[in-house]
């Protein structure tokens, strides 16, 4: 599904932006012990970080890092971007060196790449280092990262032996942007530019855990689980968000990184990049961005966690429990009936899970039966070669013998407004193939008595939408990848299968419709004009 929807990607310039209140403090952290104001030049005062620590201990030195950072430290959550760090760093051990290498490393995390800096920080030799100095920002993404894996080995969280290390790049070039890389297993941290000055990604261990979380969503649930639909990459980033908070116990993810890239010079509060304790309706307020649309799930289980009372441990083992009981194509719903089902062992009653569902719209049962393909048009054929997974293709919407398509289900909803509805497409033809990896389709919601697409996608309601990148990546989600052979031409039969959200009694409610179209004779790819592509799209 990597061809449909790119979301392991952090992005943090298009994230939502909400007020901020309070950074937190580390005497109500359960994890995070430290003295603010403490510099670690020239001693420094020590952090303590226990945990459960199922890892050899290796080698180890004495680190300097950030404790979650700069502001929180400093208690001035508008502390300066310009400011002197210093003094808001603390020392503590670094452990589970390979000492036998010439930068940090443990089993699971090599800090060696760095897109603007040569040297790195030896794990022989002291790790104390000033944060203007930039092995400083290496120290502080090893040890957050290698902290939870420690943590969640000494839990039996951590399922190494099917772990691949991961690349961890400390000066990522990458403005406004931190993410992990599925392929590459590379840890990008990048940095926000103010003043002339680099606001470091890794000076922030919201953004490592965040970042650093994608590789235990796609450990615990398969990267195809992950890339299915539309509401999986919300889970994805909101799992993502869940294992910052459980690092440390704020709800407000991000409030110095965050805040570089989003209020940089403003005045006042900064709410993070996200808070989990947001409460949004769904699915009125989708937002159609899987960081944002991340909120309507990671504040129920956030909410969930703390009625619960839920130490990190626990939190752990009920995220890796939500995140296994995925399935591919599916969305929200797999993890609502796992919370109503498992209630009772997170700490809360099956009432209090639904009540705070009921707050945001979650639970909810959307009739399957009352969706219909659209009489006059019952879909779109796509055919524009210039759709970069489009191979040919000649602007006729009409699948040709040989030509490679997508398929828009126009679909029409004579009920009241639903969530999401998520889709298969099965051929019945031999000589017609819906491509794996596109045989999946999600929309976010389905209005009633209107179009998906003039009401969701397009730039004004009701009209048109133009094929811009950013409609043809909403598309995308909602339309199946279809491949007529060479040769073939001719009618063929397709079974699309409707599956919406009941999360009230839990039944399964599917429905199949047919999909019947007539494959042309062998097309020629060729340029489309604008007014030409234009016709092919809903």
């Amino acid at each position: 599904m990597k061809s449909k929807l790119l979301i392991t990607w952090l992005a943090l310039s298009s994230l939502l932006l909400v007020g901020f209140q309070n950074c937190g403090s580390f005497a109500t952290d359960p994890l995070l012990k430290a003295t603010s104001g403490a510099s670690v030049l020239p001693g420094g005062t020590q952090y303590d970080s226990p945990y459960t620590d199922g890892l050899a201990q290796g080698t180890t030195q004495a680190g300097a890092l950030f404790a979650r950072d700069p502001s929180s430290a400093s208690g001035d959550q508008r502390l300066s971007f310009s400011a002197d760090l210093s003094p808001y760093a603390v020392q503590t051990t670094i452990k589970h060196l390979d000492g036998t290498k010439s930068y940090l490393s443990d089993p699971y995390l090599k800090v060696n790449k760095d897109d603007f800096y040569s040297s790195y920080a030896d794990p022989n030799a002291s790790l104390v280092f000033a944060p203007s100095d930039q092995r400083f920002q290496q120290v502080n993404a090893f040890f957050h990262a290698d902290r939870l894996i420690g943590q969640l080995t000494g839990q039996s969280l951590f399922p190494g032996g099917s772990y691949a290390a991961i690349t961890v790049n400390a000066h990522c070039n990458k403005s406004n942007n931190a993410y992990f890389d599925t392929s590459t297993r590379e840890l990008c941290l990048g940095f926000s530019s103010i003043s002339g000055k680099r606001v470091w990604a890794a000076d922030d261990a919201d953004v490592i855990t965040h970042e650093f979380g994608h590789s235990l969503n796609h450990l615990y649930s398969p990267d195809p689980i992950l890339f299915s639909s539309a509401e999986m990459g919300a889970l994805d980033e909101g799992f993502a968000d869940l294992w910052a908070y459980r690092a440390s116990g704020d709800a407000k993810v991000s409030a110095w990184f965050g805040r570089a890239i989003l209020s940089p010079t403003g005045s006042g509060s900064f709410d993070g990049l996200r808070n989990l304790d947001a409460v949004i309706s769904y699915p009125g307020s989708a937002a159609y961005e899987v960081h944002d649309d991340s909120l309507f799930m990671s504040s129920v289980l956030k909410a969930v966690q703390s009625q619960g009372q839920m130490n990190p441990s626990q939190m752990a083992a009920m995220q890796k429990r939500l995140l296994e009981s995925l399935q591919l194509g599916h969305g929200f719903s797999d993890v609502i009936s796992i919370l109503q089902t498992d209630a009772a062992s997170y700490g809360v009653t099956t009432a209090q899970v639904n009540t705070l569902l009921s707050a945001r719209g979650l639970y909810r049962k959307d009739l399957v039966t009352e969706i219909s393909l659209d009489s006059t048009k019952p879909y779109y054929l796509i055919d524009n070669h210039g759709n970069t997974n489009l191979t040919t293709g000649n602007c006729n919407g009409i699948l040709d013998s040989g030509e490679r398509a997508m398929l828009f289900p126009n679909l029409r909803n004579s009920g009241a407004i639903k969530g999401s509805v998520t889709m298969t497409l099965a051929s019945n033809t031999s000589g017609v193939r819906v491509l794996s990896g596109g045989d999946y389709a999600f929309m976010y919601r389905l209005p009633a008595s209107n179009t998906y697409l003039a009401t969701e996608m397009s730039a004004t309601a009701g009209q048109k939408a133009t094929a811009t990148s950013d409609y043809r990546s909403k598309l995308s989600e909602a339309s199946f990848y279809v491949q007529a052979d060479a040769g073939f031409s001719g009618p063929a039969s397709l079974t699309l299968t409707l599956r919406s959200m009941n999360t009230v009694d839990g039944a399964v409610q599917t429905t199949t419709l047919p999909v019947s179209l007539t494959v042309g004779s062998t097309a020629t790819a060729g340029s489309c004009s604008t007014s030409a592509e234009a016709a092919v799209y809903p």
